[in-house]
Formats: structure tokens, C-alpha cells, sequence
């Protein structure tokens, strides 16, 4: 004689029911939860790869954007910092630099365009920079259109630069040749630069 199988007596009530139902459900979407979580992970290497507005460091390459305004001159004497004529300088530059790791540490190359009012010169510069987190520096090759004389002069330019979020303080050092004098001419620029970075990848 054989014996029908009844279910447990919590299975044939409604609440019965009702948590097999609940069970089975989470048991899915457990089942479910990898599939998931590698589909976010693979969108999330897509959009670090992406170029994109940067918000906190990490390692990679960056696209930096910005606009310069300064003054520049002749350097003073006796502890100042400026002779007795000071000219505006506004333009702007682009850098390229890599950060390799969490060290902060970073290495680039960089170019600018100033130009130095009203129509005195107009200054194209380029050259490697290097730094480590908000302090950097920069030097490379200097070309100026003297707006007065209408004449070429070459040079070298180095600066220092303290980085604060998306604004840099800066001072440097642009040394023209004189043809007269048969030697470079320092002069001196400092100002601000307001940057924006751009996180290329890593």
C-alpha cells in the first residue's frame, strides 16, 4: 500500500506559500548578481579609459587647458621684483602630462602662447615639465615677435608652479638673446593659469 506524500504543514498555508515564493526569488537574483556586477565592472573600465573632466588624481595621462594672465618685465633691484615698467601678459597653454602611480609623481611637456600688452611681443614657448603633486616646473625654448621693433628674438624659459585644484601660481624666468649686447636678457613673469584637466586614460 502506498502512502500519499503530503507536504510540511507550513507549505500548505498561504505564509507557506508565500516565503517559498520570497526563497526562490532571492535565490535568482543571487544566481543573477555576477552577471550584473561584471556588466558595471566592464562599463566602469569603459568610462576610466574615456576622456573625461578629472576630479581627483589617479594614475594615467592628463590633457591640461588654460588661460594665463600675468605681468612680465624687467627684473628690479634691491629686493624688487619688477624694474619701474611693468607690461600686462595674457595668453594661454596646454600640457600633456603622466602620473605613473599613487607616488605623485608626474612628467610631461608643455606650450604656451603669451601675448605681452599693449602689442609689445608676442612669446611662444615649449618645452618638458616635471613635478611631484602641486609643485612643478617647466623649461624649454622661447621665440619673441617684439611688437616694437618688429624683430625675432630666441631664448629659454623656466618657471616654477604651485598647483591649488585648477589654479596655478607661477613665476618665471624668460631670457631673450640680445643682439646688441651678444648675451641673454632676463626678464621676469608671474601670474596665474587657470587649468582644466582632462583624465585621457591610463
Amino acid at each position: 500500500m502506498t502512502l500519499p506524500l503530503r507536504a510540511p504543514a507550513l507549505l500548505r498555508t498561504r505564509s507557506g506559500t508565500a516565503l517559498l515564493t520570497l526563497l526562490l526569488a532571492l535565490a535568482s537574483l543571487l544566481l543573477s548578481t555576477p552577471s550584473h556586477a561584471e556588466a558595471w565592472q566592464r562599463r566602469a573600465r569603459d568610462t576610466q579609459k574615456a576622456p573625461r573632466l578629472a576630479t581627483s588624481p589617479e594614475p594615467g595621462r592628463y590633457l591640461l587647458l588654460g588661460v594665463n594672465l600675468g605681468l612680465t618685465g624687467l627684473p628690479g633691484t634691491d629686493g624688487a621684483l619688477f624694474a619701474d615698467e611693468v607690461w600686462k601678459a595674457v595668453g594661454f597653454e596646454a600640457s600633456a602630462v603622466k602620473l605613473p602611480g599613487a607616488d605623485f609623481w608626474w612628467f610631461g611637456g608643455y606650450v604656451d602662447f603669451v601675448q605681452v600688452l599693449p602689442n609689445r611681443a608676442s612669446r611662444l614657448s615649449l618645452g618638458p615639465e616635471l613635478g611631484w603633486g602641486p609643485v612643478g616646473v617647466d623649461a624649454g625654448l622661447l621665440g619673441e615677435y617684439s611688437g616694437r621693433t618688429g624683430k625675432f628674438n630666441a631664448g629659454l624659459q623656466a618657471r616654477g608652479m604651485l598647483t591649488l585644484g585648477v589654479l596655478g601660481i607661477y613665476l618665471g624666468a624668460p631670457c631673450l638673446y640680445d643682439a646688441d649686447a651678444h648675451a641673454l636678457r632676463m626678464h621676469v613673469q608671474a601670474g596665474l593659469v587657470l587649468k582644466v584637466p582632462v583624465f585621457m586614460g591610463e
